[in-house]
């Protein structure tokens, strides 16, 4: 039964229930309630009618899984190890699973989602980059990624070799989507502490650049090198006003904990449409408003709110886990957070 057909059904109990029409004119008012169901209201439907899915339709949801790793490999993505059914969703006007694509961490306690699909009743597959627009994409448009992901779990914490109680350095990295990663460096040097953090997007030769500010006076440039067959990242600087950051980092757990500043540089290159910063191109900052223990997995939350600079009005409110792992949309405590970024424990 296709999703046109759910929904009118749906539509013909509300007319049975709360008689607007005649039983001639029923199927007509159905139809046309059907059609003004708005997308929330279309997807709440079409979860309650597949809670209760029978074997036919188990094998439908079956089907989409072949197909996403089908999908995978023609995007030339080799590296997932794991498929998660995220629900049910409205596109074109047919019911889609939703699927997400993403690996496991070393002690496979947690599960992060590094793609996203949705497979139709029809067959037809779709992607969704949450890096570039909220927007779904058929696969057949998408050309080959290449392996985007390394060889190695590039997601952790990595310590400079040489560090010593005094001058230590603590690089943390998070694995976003394609070849862009987001760093924190923490830098420990006789009492002082600094903190560098940003995204960047590894070459094919498997370097990556990151320059503070395109002012050559004031600014600087830090260089990357990812040593894949060692676990090892090794950062040089130029410009001589850049902090000390040169050394060899050594991969040493899979564990980060950032501080706020990376959390805020994660939401500004999420998508609009999940985030509804910059929407009205109105001036907004981001700041930390609190932190929360999460009591499930121990972490630390990041309460971050988003404001408009002229009026202090709230535009949005995130739960960020200090691990980058997953963000939360907590606008109204009444309503149940959304999840908009990352994947479940």
């Amino acid at each position: 039964m296709n999703i046109v057909s759910k929904l009118t059904i749906v539509a013909m109990v509300l007319c049975v229930i709360f008689p607007v029409c005649s039983g001639k004119d029923i199927l007509e008012r159905s139809r046309k309630i059907a059609r003004n169901f708005t997308d929330q209201q279309k997807y709440s439907i079409i979860n309650t009618i597949n809670s209760g899915m029978n074997g036919e339709s188990k094998k439908v949801i079956d089907n989409a899984y072949n197909l996403v790793w089908q999908a995978l490999s023609k995007m030339g993505i080799k590296t997932v190890n794991r498929i998660v059914e995220k629900g049910f969703y409205i596109i074109n006007d047919e019911n889609v699973v939703v699927l997400a694509a993403g690996d496991d961490s070393v002690d496979s306690l947690k599960f992060t989602a590094l793609y996203h699909f949705a497979v139709s009743e029809s067959e037809k597959i779709y992607y969704m980059d949450i890096f570039k627009d909220a927007n779904w994409e058929l696969v057949e448009n998408i050309s080959s990624q290449g392996d985007t992901k390394f060889s190695f779990s590039t997601t952790g914490t990595y310590t400079r070799v040489d560090s010593s109680e005094t001058d230590k350095g603590i690089l943390s990295m998070k694995y976003l989507s394609g070849r862009f990663l987001l760093f924190e460096l923490k830098l420990f040097s006789h009492g002082e502490t600094s903190i560098i953090s940003g995204i960047i997007t590894v070459d094919e030769s498997n370097k990556a650049e990151y320059s503070s500010s395109l002012n050559e006076t004031n600014g600087y440039c830090i260089n990357f090198y990812f040593d894949s067959y060692k676990n090892k990242i090794i950062l040089t600087h130029e410009r001589d006003n850049a902090a000390i950051v040169d050394g060899v980092y050594q991969y040493t757990e899979n564990r980060i904990n950032v501080k706020a500043d990376s959390a805020i540089i994660l939401l500004k290159n999420l998508s609009v449409a999940l985030t509804s910063l910059n929407i009205y191109n109105t001036p907004y900052e981001l700041k930390c408003s609190g932190i929360e223990r999460d009591s499930s997995s121990g972490l630390d939350r990041l309460i971050i709110t988003a404001t408009y600079m002229d009026t202090g009005d709230v535009i949005a409110r995130f739960s960020v886990a200090a691990d980058l792992s997953s963000v939360y949309r907590i606008d109204n405590d009444f309503v149940e957070p959304i999840l908009i970024f990352g994947g479940v424990n």
